[in-house]
């Protein structure tokens, strides 16, 4: 059930990949009983929560999971609204901050974490749909630790298996 990236959103340690670092802030944005308790108040099983291969493809987008996509972004917020990271429609920066520091506090990675969540948050910051907040700020995220982790790979494969 370790899927959600606010957002991002998105930590790791010198020695260990962006890998452990997308695990990590996910874990920094949600605890596992709100999660249940989210996916649960939006009527949602966890074979509907968007996967980032789901996201990179898009699938959110297409129409015929217009309800799954509402039902994402309403878990979403309410795992933010849980945790004290989201009052109503917005963000509690500070609390955003604070527990994603403590996942990451001795992380080499902190500046690509405070790059995403910056981001990420200025890019959902102003969208006032309900739900529609917490699902861009998720996308957001996972886009980007996926687009991270693709250019980190591609650095790290040797010319001639290109």
């Amino acid at each position: 059930m370790k899927v959600l990236a606010l957002c991002v959103c998105v930590l790791a340690l010198a020695s260990f990949s962006l890998a452990v670092t997308r695990v990590q802030l996910k874990s920094a944005v949600r605890g596992k009983n709100d999660v249940h308790i989210c996916l649960e108040q939006n009527n949602m099983t966890p074979s509907e929560w968007y996967t980032e291969r789901d996201i990179v493809l898009n699938h959110h987008t297409e129409p015929e999971n217009e309800e799954r996509t509402r039902k994402n972004g309403c878990a979403v917020e309410c795992i933010f609204k849980k945790m004290g990271m989201m009052e109503g429609r917005n963000f509690v920066d500070e609390t955003v901050y604070t527990k994603i520091e403590r996942e990451i506090e001795n992380s080499a990675e902190r500046p690509v974490v405070h790059r995403i969540l910056n981001k990420c948050l200025t890019e959902a910051r102003d969208i006032t749909e309900e739900c529609k907040k917490g699902l861009a700020l998720y996308v957001c995220v996972m886009k980007s630790v996926h687009e991270i982790e693709e250019h980190e790979h591609h650095e790290h494969v040797p010319e001639e298996d290109v």
